[in-house]
């Protein structure tokens, strides 16, 4: 019995081995163009495409190997840059390609031992000391743009690298900013244009939406394959193949304004928006006294969002509520923000109360202010609030730059309350009461 289970074993084991072939990837990165990199991977079907499984090694010469057992049989591959930062983009119909739908891949046939041939990235066949190359001329219209000291730049995809590496330049001052480059003959790649040279692509042009945007690859722009000397006119940020641009939209003055009678305000009121990249640094002014703080900014027609922040340096930002709040906001993955559609007609917007769709609530309690006294300090150092107000209420301490430090509630009967001030830096601080939706605050100086 022992011997029939023996002789069944190698029978599996044989069958196995049979099923399966060391393959041998073999890419030439020496003629490379494009995003720096580290490693070179080969990803296909047999490791359901995972990005860092399969690393390939460089001996030094520039051609990147390795060998896999992978299972008998057709499977689809490419080659790709540190994981899937970067990809080739092979030319359909190519020999040593299949296409499926939008997916170009190699092919290999499996069954047994299969030593693939060195391969140039991107292409069928070797690498050559004088490949053919085409050459592309890239216009891009800049008229409706400032453009930036740095610069305006091409980058991206598999054959136009990292922003500041191909500047396009303007002798004759006509506002169409050109550059003229040559690539392999059949090469095709995304790309995509940056007023400014700036590495984390925050300046390039957002075509998104626009027919010439592929959604999938970053919204940016594609050509190819290429297979003839080609020239591209286009306009920053459309999609024109002309090289024109359409008439600029002009901009719309927009005033925001927000209600802070129910907030201690810190350093101030300020506002971080789309349109400023979330900078957090757009002031709003109250001059008037009236705790009505706003800012009027001209804005181009498009939608926007954004909100307010009690405090430089977003200290506090509003907490909206994407159910609660939902009327004047717009909820995308863990983000609630305000919401602004701009015309080409003047917009004020309504003054809203910090952290609500809704303007402040009158309830008539307008004089709450002269019922409450802050003396500065008691035989203990304390502050000393007296608030003679027959509600309950809450009463609480803010740092200069709107940090909660203390917080208590007293009830209706409750008239007066002590802050210690022995943890305290010195400086200023704001005393707030707020009760039945009113609420008034005071400064004081701790030393």
């Amino acid at each position: 019995m022992k011997k029939i289970l023996q002789l069944v074993l190698v029978s599996l084991l044989t069958c196995s081995t049979a099923m399966a072939g060391n393959v041998t990837f073999s890419v030439d990165m020496n003629e490379f163009v494009g995003i720096p990199f580290t490693s070179v991977y080969v990803n296909g079907t047999w490791n359901s495409w995972c990005g860092d499984c399969n690393p390939l090694s460089n001996n030094g010469d520039g051609v990147w190997e390795v060998t896999l057992e992978i299972p008998d049989g057709t499977h689809e591959f490419k080659y790709t840059l540190d994981g899937w930062t970067g990809q080739e983009e092979l030319t359909p119909g190519s020999a040593c390609t299949v296409t499926n739908g939008e997916f170009t891949n190699r092919l290999v046939e499996v069954a047994g031992e299969v030593n693939l041939p060195t391969v140039c990235w991107n292409g069928c066949e070797a690498c050559g000391s004088a490949p053919d190359l085409v050459s592309v001329t890239i216009n891009v219209n800049m008229i409706n743009e400032v453009v930036a000291e740095t610069g305006v730049f091409v980058a991206g995809g598999a054959s136009f690298g990292s922003p500041g590496d191909n500047e396009l330049t303007d002798p004759d001052g006509d506002g169409i900013y050109s550059i003229t480059l040559e690539r392999p003959l059949g090469f095709s790649s995304h790309y995509t244009f940056l007023n400014g040279n700036c590495p984390d692509y925050s300046c390039k042009e957002n075509i998104s939406g626009q027919p010439c945007a592929d959604p999938y690859n970053f919204n940016d722009r594609f050509m190819g394959p290429v297979d003839a000397p080609l020239t591209i006119s286009t306009c920053f940020g459309e999609c024109t193949d002309d090289g024109s641009c359409p008439d600029p939209v002009p901009p719309t003055a927009v005033t925001f304004q927000v209600d802070a009678k129910e907030l201690a305000v810190g350093d101030g009121i300020f506002m971080g928006a789309s349109f400023d990249g979330w900078s957090g640094g757009i002031a709003l002014d109250d001059s008037d006294g009236d705790d009505i703080w706003s800012v009027t900014i001209d804005l181009t027609p498009g939608q926007y969002e954004y909100k307010f922040i009690n405090g430089s340096g977003w200290a506090g930002p509003e907490d909206l509520s994407a159910t609660e709040d939902a009327a004047c906001t717009l909820t995308s993955g863990e983000f609630t923000n305000r919401l602004v559609v701009v015309g080409e007609d003047q917009l004020t917007l309504d003054a809203v109360c910090f952290n609500s769709c809704e303007a402040c609530v009158d309830n008539g309690l307008e004089d709450v202010q002269n019922e409450i006294t802050v003396n500065t300090f008691d035989a203990n150092n304390s502050i000393v609030l007296t608030a003679n107000i027959p509600a309950p209420k809450s009463v609480r301490l803010f740092s200069a730059t709107g940090q909660l430090v203390q917080e208590v509630r007293l009830s209706a009967a409750s008239t007066q309350h002590s802050f210690d001030t022995a943890n305290l830096a010195s400086g200023l601080y704001i005393v707030q009461v707020a009760t039945e939706g009113v609420t008034t605050s005071q400064k004081i100086i701790v030393k």
